[in-house]
C-alpha cells in the first residue's frame, strides 16, 4: 500500500486512492466543486489543485492517485493563487444575490470564496450575464445564472439512476445545464440533485423563500417511507418540518434518499390528529385526562379478564411501530395479563423494488419496522378479524401507527362485536372512531425509537417536534399503561426500554442506544 506525505503529515492508504481522499482521512480539507464522492470523477472545476514534489505543474487532486513517497503540499503561494484565480473566474458572471439565494450559508461558493478567495475583483465594472431560469419538471428549478457547471447533476442521472437526463448544452461562454430533447425529469430521486448541487443553481420548490437554513434546527432520523430504512435529517423550525434531506450511510442508502421519503412529512400536516385521550359517551368521543383514560382501560381489561379469562384479550402490534413499542405491547399483554392473541398489523406492498444502476433501492415494502415485528412477535398471526368475528375475543387494544390506515365496511362491523376497544393513535383514524377509549400518540417525528429494516440493521430515530396538546411519545403511554399492571416498571425513557428489549429478546441482545450511534447495528 503507498504511503505518501500531505503537507509533512504522512499516510499509508488503499491502493487507487485520490490525493484528495488521502487528504481527507488526514483531517486536510482540499476544496473542490466537480468532485463528489459517489460519482465518476470529472476534474474540470480545477479548484482542488495541490503541488506535488517532482511535478512541473499543478495536478487536480480528485484525479491523481497517491503513490508510494508521494510528498504533497496543499497550502503553498502557487496554490493559493490558483484557487484565487478559480474562484475570480467563476464569480465574474455568477449574481451577488445571496440575500435572496436559498443556497446561502450551505453555499460551497460562499464558504470557498470566504477561505480561499479575494476581497476585490478585477472585474467591477463589467457586466454580468443573465440568462433565463428553467423549470426542469418537478420540483427542479435552475437558475441558470449561478451554475458553475460542475456537472455534478449530469453525472448524478448518468452514475446513480443510470440514465442519462441532463446535459451540458452549448459550449464555451453560452454553457448551461439543459434537459436531453425527447426526456423530462420525473424520477423518484430527481430530488437529490438539489443536494449534491455545491452552489443555488439546482432548488426544490417545496423549499424556496421557506426558511433561512442557519435557522433550522437539525434530528437524525430514519424515514418511514418503505423497509429500506434510508437514513434522513429532519429540518425545523418552530415546530414545522420545513424539509427533509438524506443522512450519509453507506450500510443502508448510501447518500441518497428518494423523493418519497423527501416530501412525507407532507402528508402528515392535514391529518385530524388527536390531541387528549378520548372516552366515548353514547355516540361521541369526549376529551378526557390521561389518568381517567388509563383507568378506564385498566379496569375493562382486569374485569373481562376476571369474567372469561385471559383469552379473549387481543392485543395488535404494526410494522408501523418502532421496536420499543411492539415490545412493550407485547410485555404488557403477554407477561403482565396472560394473553397469547397478539397480532399485527401488517399494511401493504406497493409493486416491486425498485433497484438502481448504484445499487440505491426503494422498496415495495411500505412499513419500515416489519423486520422488527417479526423479530418481536414471531410468526405473525393473519386470523385477528375471523376471530373476534366468533366472539372469541372480548377486548381489544390496538396500536395504528399507519398514516394510510383504512378500514373496510366488514371490518367496522366486525370491531361492532367487541365489548371494550382501547385505540393507541396519533390521528382520528377509522379504528380511533369506533374505541371505547382512545389514547393520542405521535408519528415518527415526534418521538425517538428504533426501526430495525429489510437487511437486519436496527437503526435510532429521534425526535424533532414537540407533541400536540396532551398527545405523548407511543412508548412512553405504554409504559404509563403498564405500570397499572405492574409498579415494577421503572423505565423512564426510550432508552431505557431498548436496554430492557434488549435484555430480554436475543436478536438484540448487547444493542444500546449508544452503541447504535447515527449509523445502526
Amino acid at each position: 500500500m503507498p504511503t505518501l506525505k500531505i503537507d509533512d503529515q504522512e499516510i499509508t492508504v488503499e491502493p487507487g486512492t485520490s490525493v484528495l481522499k488521502a487528504a481527507a482521512k488526514l483531517g486536510i480539507e482540499i476544496p473542490h466543486y466537480c468532485y463528489h464522492p459517489a460519482l465518476s470523477i470529472a476534474g474540470s472545476c480545477r479548484m482542488c489543485l495541490v503541488e506535488i514534489e517532482g511535478h512541473r505543474k499543478l495536478e487536480i487532486s480528485c484525479a491523481t492517485t497517491a503513490a508510494d513517497g508521494m510528498a504533497v503540499h496543499t497550502d503553498t503561494p502557487a496554490v493559493k493563487k490558483a484557487r484565487k484565480d478559480i474562484l475570480e473566474f467563476l464569480l465574474i458572471n455568477h449574481p451577488l444575490d445571496c440575500p435572496v439565494c436559498d443556497k446561502a450559508g450551505e453555499c460551497d461558493l460562499q464558504d470557498y470564496d470566504y477561505k480561499y478567495g479575494s476581497s476585490h475583483s478585477r472585474f467591477p465594472k463589467e457586466d454580468k450575464r443573465v440568462r433565463p431560469t428553467k423549470a426542469f419538471g418537478g420540483n427542479i428549478r435552475y437558475v441558470t445564472n449561478r451554475c458553475i457547471l460542475c456537472t455534478r447533476c449530469v453525472r448524478f442521472y448518468k452514475d446513480v439512476v443510470g440514465e442519462e437526463v441532463l446535459f451540458v448544452e452549448n459550449r464555451g461562454y453560452r454553457s448551461e445545464i439543459s434537459v436531453f430533447p425527447g426526456k423530462e425529469l420525473g424520477d423518484k430521486l430527481d430530488g437529490s440533485i438539489t443536494e449534491i448541487c455545491p452552489v443555488g443553481a439546482l432548488l426544490d420548490e417545496d423549499f424556496i423563500y421557506q426558511a433561512r437554513v442557519w435557522h433550522l434546527d437539525h434530528a437524525k432520523s430514519v424515514c418511514p417511507g418503505c423497509s429500506a430504512g434510508c437514513n434522513i435529517d429532519i429540518q425545523t423550525q418552530h415546530n414545522k418540518i420545513y424539509r427533509i434531506r438524506s443522512r450519509e450511510n453507506q450500510a443502508v442508502n448510501q447518500h441518497w434518499i428518494c423523493d418519497d421519503g423527501r416530501y412525507i412529512f407532507h402528508k402528515f400536516e392535514d391529518l385530524e390528529r388527536i390531541e387528549s385521550p378520548l372516552k366515548r359517551a353514547g355516540e361521541k368521543l369526549n376529551p378526557t385526562n390521561w389518568e381517567e383514560a388509563l383507568s378506564i382501560i385498566h379496569d375493562r381489561v382486569v374485569l373481562i379478564k376476571k369474567s372469561d379469562g385471559a383469552k379473549v384479550i387481543g392485543a395488535v402490534g404494526s410494522v408501523f411501530a418502532s421496536n420499543e413499542e411492539n415490545y412493550l405491547l407485547k410485555k404488557l399483554f403477554k407477561e403482565e395479563i396472560g394473553t397469547d392473541r397478539l397480532y399485527v398489523y401488517t399494511g401493504l406492498f406497493d409493486g416491486e423494488d425498485v433497484t438502481y444502476k448504484n445499487g440505491f433501492t426503494i422498496r415495495a415494502e411500505k412499513a419500515p419496522n416489519r423486520r422488527g415485528a417479526e423479530i418481536i412477535f414471531g410468526k405473525i398471526k393473519s386470523d385477528l378479524w375471523k376471530t373476534i368475528d366468533k366472539g372469541e375475543i372480548k377486548a381489544l387494544y390496538y396500536i395504528n401507527a399507519d398514516k394510510d390506515f383504512k378500514l373496510t365496511d366488514a371490518q367496522k362491523n366486525i370491531l361492532k362485536k367487541l365489548e371494550f376497544l382501547a385505540v393507541q393513535d396519533f390521528f382520528l383514524s377509522d379504528i380511533a372512531k369506533l374505541a371505547n377509549v382512545v389514547l393520542p400518540g405521535s408519528y415518527f417525528a415526534e418521538k425517538t425509537g428504533t426501526f430495525t429494516n429489510v437487511q437486519g440493521c436496527t437503526q435510532r430515530f429521534t425526535k424533532a417536534l414537540k407533541l400536540p396538546g396532551l398527545a405523548k411519545e407511543d412508548w412512553a403511554i405504554l409504559v404509563d399503561l403498564g405500570r397499572r399492571f405492574n409498579s415494577e416498571w421503572k423505565m423512564l425513557s426510550a432508552s431505557d426500554v431498548m436496554n430492557d428489549l434488549a435484555e430480554n429478546e436475543a436478536a438484540f441482545r448487547g444493542i444500546s442506544y449508544f452503541k447504535l450511534g447515527d449509523q445502526g447495528i
